[in-house]
């Protein structure tokens, strides 16, 4: 029997958002170009041309500071237009997608980081 294995699903991560969609903001956002970031992806912003990317905290590019939740997923090797979540929401711990090869040190500061923005992590 083949097993079958789901992606996260578009703001599956998601438990709750201020009214109105005040949680949200669109940016945009590059995937690596070997795979495609999900929904749940943990980003940082590159601060020399304000672009989302997947949070790396070994980086020096603004990237090592967590910026955003990605709401929906981004093929590989694109930018896109996409809906980040920022600031006032709560998100489950389990649907966040966290670099590959994060360690537990660096994603209890990244968690830090979120609720520093006021995402609350469950």
């Amino acid at each position: 029997m083949t097993v079958l294995t789901e992606q996260n699903h578009t703001a599956e991560f998601l438990i709750s958002d201020d009214p109105h969609m005040r949680s949200r903001d669109t940016a945009q956002v590059t995937a690596p170009t070997d795979f495609d970031l999900l929904p749940g992806a943990v980003l940082g912003k590159k601060t020399a041309d304000g672009v989302y990317h997947e949070y790396d905290p070994a980086a020096a590019d603004g990237t090592e500071t967590v910026a955003a939740v990605l709401f929906e997923g981004v093929p590989k090797g694109t930018t896109a237009s996409r809906t980040i979540v920022s600031r006032s929401c709560q998100v489950k711990a389990s649907k966040l997608a966290w670099l590959d090869g994060a360690t537990a040190p660096q994603i209890t500061t990244g968690t830090a980081a979120l609720e520093a923005l006021g995402i609350v992590v469950r």
